[in-house]
């Protein structure tokens, strides 16, 4: 399970309440991502600064930019910059719980050839 390379894809758009908290909960996951590929759909708040702190604190964060790419555009976008094999969707709002990342991943090494698990997430009330 720790030689399985995954990408988190999350969709953003004006997330300044939210992002850090999800963040923090992906970067604090029993099995951490290869990398997070944030797409941001064109946010007016605080949310790209906030991501940007991530990035230069040198956290697997990458962020792409495209205006009003709405949570299923930002998704595909974020599929198509994601460098693995194994992709894992979550939105920003939500905050993973410390073993989602793991549980998909046990998934994926106990029966090969599975090309779909999903997982719990829950919302941030923020």
């Amino acid at each position: 399970m720790d030689d399985l390379r995954i990408s988190v894809i999350v969709p953003v758009r004006d997330e300044e309440e939210t992002v850090a908290s999800l963040l923090d909960s992906l970067l604090k996951q029993t099995k951490r991502p290869d990398e997070i590929v944030i797409t941001d759909g064109g946010s007016r708040d605080r949310t790209i600064t906030i991501i940007q702190r991530y990035i230069d604190k040198g956290e697997p964060v990458r962020l792409v930019r495209v205006p009003n790419a709405l949570p299923g555009k930002g998704r595909n976008i974020s599929i198509g910059y994601a460098r693995n094999e194994i992709v894992a969707s979550i939105d920003a709002g939500c905050v993973a719980d410390a073993h989602w990342l793991e549980g998909l991943a046990k998934a994926f090494a106990n029966m090969p050839g599975l090309q779909v698990v999903y997982g719990e997430k829950a919302p941030d009330p923020k």
